[in-house]
């Protein structure tokens, strides 16, 4: 795009900016929480969406079994083309349409789409269910600008939250799009440095299960990770032996030690999160199961699946 034809853009978004709006507030009324990952019906009316728009949609469904692989229910992967000259680049922007589940601690309905002193509240409203949205009508007012090369395609994929193997991945393995520039999502769009390794594990600790009166008949379910993080040790990794939240060895060690965390600030500090704990029992028992969804991600030089296992195998040798 030529300077020239920035104010045209500039000014098409402006008068377009309700309506831009509408349409990422239906996107937000609409769950596609991942787990459980059943987003064909979000795949089905964002497409409906985008027709509505002009555009035509490819709609490109994830075999069953595959996406159960992956450890979700059904996905479909949309792609809209846009070619504005013959020669040129293809330049891909990539969305997904897929987001956690919202927890705990809204204010807003979360499904709502409430506009709230000027900002939407919602899941997807951040990432990236707004870049839908934002990609679609730069994309329409492109096509308003004229005079452009290449062909500019919009890719919204179901993965991101379980690993983008049967989203981008797949579409790039079945050539469907073979982009010569592709921009993903994010809060910003300027180069930075990112991790080189992401796991996505579930891991289940047995124990013995016991009444509370007798706790000493039965055996502690307890799984710690090491998050890097203070907070997150010391409010959020507390051990799930008892409901009262009563410590155990490994808590006492970690706090005790806590040799083997990498210092806070550090560049290579990694991150970890831990989804839904399943297992629960009546308050008056001790656990006999213990199932944790968790994932890790860290930068250079460390190795993602090398920190899990660390992780893991120190919860579990205690």
């Amino acid at each position: 795009m030529i300077p020239t034809q920035r104010p045209g853009v500039t000014a098409f978004l402006r008068a377009r900016h309700q309506q831009q709006t509408a349409f990422l507030a239906a996107l937000v009324r609409m769950p596609s929480d991942n787990p459980p990952g059943d987003c064909d019906p979000h795949a089905r009316a964002t497409a409906e969406l985008l027709e509505g728009l002009g555009f035509t949609v490819e709609r490109h469904p994830v075999p069953t079994e595959l996406a159960r692989a992956h450890g979700m229910i059904s996905a479909t992967n949309l792609v809209v083309r846009r070619s504005f000259s013959q020669g040129g680049p293809v330049v891909a922007l990539n969305a997904h349409g897929d987001v956690v589940p919202p927890g705990e601690g809204w204010t807003a309905d979360p499904y709502g789409a409430e506009i709230r002193d000027g900002w939407m509240i919602g899941r997807g409203v951040a990432v990236s269910k707004s870049d839908i949205a934002t990609y679609a009508f730069a994309m329409l007012a492109l096509a308003e600008a004229g005079r452009l090369r290449g062909t500019v395609e919009l890719h919204v994929t179901y993965d991101e939250e379980s690993g983008g193997e049967i989203g981008p991945a797949w579409v790039l393995q079945q050539g469907i799009s073979k982009p010569d520039i592709a921009i993903g999502a994010g809060f910003s769009y300027g180069v930075t440095e990112a991790h080189n390794g992401c796991l996505h594990l579930e891991v289940e600790v047995t124990g013995r299960s016991a009444h509370a009166a007798r706790p000493f008949t039965g055996v502690a379910v307890c799984l710690a990770q090491d998050a890097g993080d203070t907070d997150q040790r010391d409010q959020g990794y507390r051990c799930t032996a008892d409901d009262r939240g009563a410590d155990c060895g490994w808590h006492q060690h970690q706090r005790g030690a806590g040799s083997h965390h990498v210092p806070a600030g550090s560049p290579h500090r990694a991150g970890g999160s831990t989804g839904r704990r399943r297992g629960r029992a009546a308050r008056c028992d001790r656990r006999r199961r213990r199932r944790l969804p968790a994932g890790r991600r860290c930068r250079a030089p460390y190795s993602a699946g090398d920190a899990v296992d660390a992780d893991t195998s120190r919860a579990g040798d205690d």
